[in-house]
């Protein structure tokens, strides 16, 4: 049967099509079946046939991504975005061909995908690695529609340093080989002892091109006016999660984000009351010296209030280059008021930092985690009993924190 028998066939139909991802092929009155923004062209009619309207849709589904409008509204190429997966991982790709008349899924063909054996009206796709999959659904020559599956990922190098220009390149390498140890910010005064702890991590999104292919997803279009879908919270019956209850969806401007979830175990053999206004987190008002022992589940961001990234700075190395950061200087302070000469305690804070991605109304992790810890330790001591002007003030007469090896480290060991 050819096209031409297929169409004749068809001439009467008026049923209604099915709403879906579609592209619409017509033939208005000429003897030529053609979609020019795709190059699908057939022969005309040997015989002259002049044709009434008649349209052939094709319609695409993805099982193992999420379809995303394109940032061009005149385009006609479709697309659907999901992160890496396992090294097995697929999309599966269905193509619909209304009106279906038996013959038409035999003249089907893919490039950029592979076709099922048995269904020439599905391929797959392979998410196990970043990257741009141009896939065409042809007959012979002619391509019928044209799509993309954009499979993302993120890689990070990290640093407990401070750099003049935290999204330069080339990216940063891990300062691991310095000493750690003298980077831990040491502030002694009448009132308080403190440790900070400077960390940043720059993530490059691949693939780049998600950002540069003139044709991609509106996802990756800086329209700084749409907000994304609001972050996940922590539920509030996970006590044993730190911001439980509390409201995180101030965690992210943009689809693209780069977050951090936190846990904290405190070491306090001395009992040391903790519980009062000066040792409470600024945004929440709750406790910071205690225990939170488990981490959130999935992309909750539990230690990511507020988002710096709104800049035009960041705009722009987002949006051409593909680039998130993050970065941190966590502080642990403890009043000199508290506690007896002798008295240690010890917080320890793990981070798990990760980017993410809103797609179609869902939150997504898009990179491995990557780990970062500060240990912070104290001792109240005397200064006269050690002849030394601990916090500076001028005189030995105080009793006061001091630093008892705090250290931080890119990993989550020693918990």
């Amino acid at each position: 049967m050819n096209l031409e028998t297929i169409i004749r066939r068809n001439l009467e139909s008026t049923r209604s099509w099915r709403i879906g991802v579609t592209v619409l092929f017509s033939v208005l009155n000429l003897n030529v079946y053609s979609a020019s923004a795709q190059g699908f062209v057939y022969e005309p009619f040997k015989d002259g046939l002049q044709t009434p309207n008649v349209k052939v849709k094709i319609t695409v589904t993805a099982i193992g991504a999420i379809p995303v409008p394109a940032s061009n509204p005149r385009s006609t190429i479709q697309h659907f975005v999901t992160p890496k997966g396992e090294a097995n991982d697929i999309v599966i790709i269905t193509a619909a061909i209304d009106p279906n008349t038996g013959i038409a899924p035999n003249q089907i063909d893919w490039d950029g995908a592979t076709k099922d054996a048995l269904n020439s009206l599905q391929a797959t796709v392979s998410k196990a690695e970043a990257g741009r999959h141009i896939v065409k659904i042809k007959s012979g020559n002619d391509v019928l529609l044209e799509l993309r599956v954009w499979v993302v990922w993120a890689t990070a190098k990290d640093t407990l340093y401070g750099e003049e220009d935290e999204l330069a390149d080339p990216p940063f390498e891990s300062a691991m080989e310095n000493s750690v140890v003298r980077e831990i910010w040491h502030d002694y005064n009448a009132q308080v002892t403190a440790v900070h702890s400077p960390f940043m991590l720059r993530y490059s999104i691949n693939p780049i091109t998600i950002f540069t292919d003139p044709e991609k997803p509106s996802l990756a279009t800086p329209e700084k006016e749409i907000k994304p879908a609001l972050p996940p919270s922590v539920p509030k019956e996970d006590t044993e999660v730190y911001a439980a209850g509390k409201d995180l969806g101030t965690g992210a401007a943009l689809k693209w984000d780069a977050s951090r979830q936190l846990r904290i175990k405190l070491i306090n053999p001395n009992n040391i009351d903790l519980d009062k206004e000066i040792y409470k987190d600024e945004i929440f008002h709750i406790p910071m010296w205690k225990n939170y022992l488990s981490w959130p589940d999935g992309v909750i961001g539990n230690d990511d209030t507020d988002d710096e990234n709104t800049n035009d700075e960041f705009y722009d190395k987002l949006f051409t280059a593909g680039k998130i950061r993050d970065t941190d200087d966590p502080r642990a302070a403890i009043s000199n008021d508290d506690g007896a000469v002798g008295d240690t305690v010890e917080l320890r804070r793990h981070w798990r930092e990760f980017a993410r991605l809103e797609i179609g109304g869902t939150w997504y992790r898009i990179s491995d985690f990557y780990f970062w810890r500060q240990h912070a330790k104290f001792k109240k001591v005397s200064e006269a009993a050690d002849n030394k002007d601990h916090d500076g003030d001028g005189d030995k007469t105080g009793q006061v924190w001091i630093d008892n090896g705090s250290d931080h480290a890119l990993d989550n060991a020693g918990w």
